[in-house]
């Protein structure tokens, strides 16, 4: 008689259909980072249900020992008919849990500054939210930093979520909770986390009992076979930081093994984070590499031990075994005689294997879940709040068209860095792709997670700034202002042939700054229209040459400052129009010399000031001709000196006005009068002379005195006076009358 009882099953289907179903078989494979299947042969009689009322049902099988209870629970996903036997009809079910069937939910998008914990709590509370199922987070330490960028590209929920617990080196297992009615989702990413497998008696023991195990109380371990084997020691994970080009990442982890020697392998480019992580995801390989080094495979009845347990056992320990294991996979078998199906006196039997893990070692997922790769390049919209969205390193971030729910908001994307044709330090190229246009998007080694814009192209709303097929010899830029557009810069080149042309417009401003020379060479024609004000500055000297003709027109005022000298040379002639009015002002002396002639000619007024001396040195002839009035003011004195002869003409009246005229003849004083030449002296008038004085007057001479009128030579004189008195003084006074003397008075007295 057996003293361990034996295994009872019964089997039931939650939101199913409800029938009395008869085990025949099961097998179940469950595994710690991976699904759990379960396969059931069950007999039904007189089963007239439609097979669809199972699928989607939530398969229980519960199994117990006396005290011991398992259950196993699973979405059915797959029925068989197999056929009916003795009244009864044969159905396999296949189950599965809820996660496992998420690799049936495929979706594309974005998560941002997200931890890995809330973006797998975020997908299954929605996957496994239809199953009435949830995830059991623990008491998880890792998975905690946000991610800046986190992408499900074209991969199934179940993959997307289970990559990124093995790449936070987080694990999971199922736990079958008959209180939940359902299988639950547990994570851990610590050993102390997973429970301790409980036996019969209550302890964490499972002895070794490798015959009749059935004739002993408790639940046992048939045979346990303990593997080792080389694996990786060591990990280098290398990674570039763009924010700090400079420095490379690096970071090791291992050790070599107990004979010297190192097995490493060298991984890069994985980086999860803003901060480096390389350390720790350095360890996480070496750690997931060591969980193969050493492996248990047990064969046992424990109906109790289930994947992510913990349990203790005797066997081997004598050889170097370790004493305490934890379950990383399982395969369950039970049910009555798989031919002849259950009788009513047939013992129900049951058998597991394990494969396990040395306790002691960490239990760390392995990263074999691929990551999505995009090959090739993709297009995107740009995104952001106005029209030019960027940050200070030139990023932009977009609406990935393939996107699920895509809002084409600020914010769809992390910021992504632009390819530039150079990109040094504060030199090279820049042109930020604005809000709205269609981006070219490369993906650094194909990750998802690390977009780079490499360039744009023209769609149905954004044709060519040239228009075509038309201009197609035409090439350049056109920008566009902003805000609200509307202006524009322009570079372009026009290649037809005969028409060759480079055009440049600027909306606004042109600015030119050349540290050192500028040389321009124009083989025809050059035009420059100014608009408005034209400047020019030139900090030494200027040198202009015009081979034939130089025109310049100035509409209003045109001044020219010169600091110290200016020479005009004029090969031939020079002629200078002055419309109204002329100033020339010299600080100090104004020198102009003529090789021949001069001539000047003013239409109307000319007036010439000069605040010192004046002088103007002719050397042969001048002429001044005057078409109306010439008035001359001399503040101060003024000579003139005549080298030969001088003549003035007037022809009306001449005034000459001064306070004292002296004129001065070395020969000869001549004064001329067409008509009348008058004298007149508000005092006096006097007349001298070292010589003769000659008065002479063809017709009439007359000499006019108010009081007295007196001739005097010598000692001799003649004196009139107003009263009528003539008086002729002499020593000897002759009178001679070559005809006739007549005396005639009043009375006439003779000595």
């Amino acid at each position: 008689m057996p003293a361990l009882p034996p295994v009872e099953y019964l089997v039931s289907f939650v939101d199913g259909p409800g029938a009395e179903w008869q085990l025949l078989r099961f097998v179940c494979d469950e595994e710690i980072d991976g699904g759990c299947r379960i396969m059931v042969e069950l007999a039904i009689v007189d089963f007239d249900e439609d097979l669809d009322g199972l699928l989607g049902a939530t398969l229980n099988l519960e199994a117990w020992r006396g005290e011991v209870e398992a259950h196993f629970f699973g979405v059915v996903h797959h029925v068989e008919l197999l056929g009916h036997a003795e009244h009864r009809c044969i159905l396999l079910v296949h189950a599965m849990s809820a996660f496992e069937l998420c690799e049936q939910r495929v979706h594309s998008r974005i998560f941002q500054e997200k931890s890995v914990v809330d973006i797998v709590q975020e997908v299954l509370d929605e996957a496994l939210g239809e199953y009435g199922r949830s995830v059991e987070l623990g008491a998880l330490s890792r998975g905690q930093s946000p991610r800046e960028y986190c992408v499900q590209y074209l991969e199934s929920d179940f993959d997307f979520v289970r990559r990124l617990l093995e790449e936070e080196g987080i694990s999971y297992y199922f736990a079958h909770d008959p209180g939940a009615g359902h299988e639950v989702m547990t994570l851990c990413d610590a050993n102390d986390q997973y429970p301790a497998a409980a036996n019969i008696d209550g302890s964490d023991e499972f002895p070794l009992i490798e015959r009749a195990p059935d004739l002993v109380t408790l639940e046992s371990v048939q045979s346990l076979e303990w593997s080792q084997r080389l694996t990786r020691t060591a990990s280098l994970r290398q990674d570039f930081d763009w924010l700090s080009p400079g420095a490379v990442l690096s970071s090791t982890a291992g050790e070599a093994d107990a004979r010297g020697r190192t097995r490493r392998a060298f991984v890069h480019g994985l980086r999860r984070y803003h901060a480096d992580d390389l350390g720790e995801r350095a360890q996480d390989r070496v750690e997931a590499g060591a969980m193969d080094s050493s492996t248990a495979f047990v064969v046992s009845n424990a109906l109790a031990l289930r994947p992510g347990m913990r349990f203790r056992s005797d066997a081997h320990a004598d050889d170097g075994c370790p004493g305490e294991y934890i379950i990383r996979s399982l395969h369950h078998e039970g049910g009555g005689d798989i031919q002849g199906g259950l009788g009513e006196d047939e013992q129900v039997r049951y058998a597991n294997e394990l494969r396990c893990l040395d306790a002691e070692l960490p239990l760390r997922p392995p990263v074999r879940t691929p990551k999505p790769r995009i090959h090739g390049a993709q297009t995107a919209t740009v995104v952001g709040g106005g029209e030019i969205h960027t940050d200070a390193h030139g990023r932009i971030q977009v609406q990935f068209h393939w996107e699920e729910g895509a809002g084409f908001a600020e914010g769809a994307s992390c910021w992504v860095r632009c390819a530039q044709s150079w990109a040094g330090p504060s030199w090279g190229a820049q042109f930020i792709p604005r809000v709205g246009m269609e981006v070219v998007v490369d993906f650094l080694d194909g990750n998802p997670d690390r977009p780079l814009v490499v360039g744009c192209v023209y769609n149905g709303e954004h044709a060519p700034p040239f228009e075509l097929p038309g201009n197609s010899t035409q090439s350049g830029w056109r920008t566009n202002s902003s805000p609200g557009g509307g202006g524009s810069n322009e570079l372009r080149f026009e290649d037809a042939a005969g028409i060759e042309q480079i055009y440049i417009h600027g909306q606004k401003d042109w600015l030119v700054e050349i540290e050192n020379d500028t040389a321009r060479h124009t083989g025809n024609d050059e035009l420059h229209t100014v608009g408005h004000d034209y400047d020019k500055r030139v900090d030494n000297n200027q040198s202009e040459t015009v081979a034939v003709d130089k025109s310049i027109s100035v509409g209003s005022n045109h001044t020219e400052t010169i600091g110290a000298t200016m020479s005009l040379t004029v090969g031939t002639s020079q002629t200078v129009t002055i419309g109204t009015t002329q100033t020339i002002s010299v600080g100090t002396a104004l020198t102009e010399t003529v090789g021949a002639t001069a001539t000047q000619l003013v239409a109307a007024a000319k007036t010439t000031t000069v605040g010192g001396a004046f002088t103007i040195a002719v050397g042969a002839a001048m002429s001044t001709a005057v078409g109306a009035a010439s008035t001359e003011v001399v503040a101060g004195a003024k000579s003139v000196a005549v080298g030969a002869t001088s003549d003035h003409t007037v022809a009306g009246s001449y005034s000459l006005g001064a306070s004292t005229i002296s004129h001065s003849a070395k020969t000869s004083l001549q004064l001329s009068a067409g008509t009348e030449l008058m004298g007149k002296g508000e005092k006096k008038v006097a007349f001298t002379s070292d010589g003769p004085i000659e008065s002479k007057a063809k017709t009439k001479y007359t000499v006019d005195a108010g009081d007295e009128f007196t001739i005097t030579c010598g000692s001799s004189s003649l004196t009139m006076k107003k009263n009528g008195t003539i008086e002729i003084k002499g020593k000897t006074i002759t009178i001679n009358g070559s005809s006739k003397l007549n005396l005639k008075g009043g009375k006439i007295h003779e000595n």
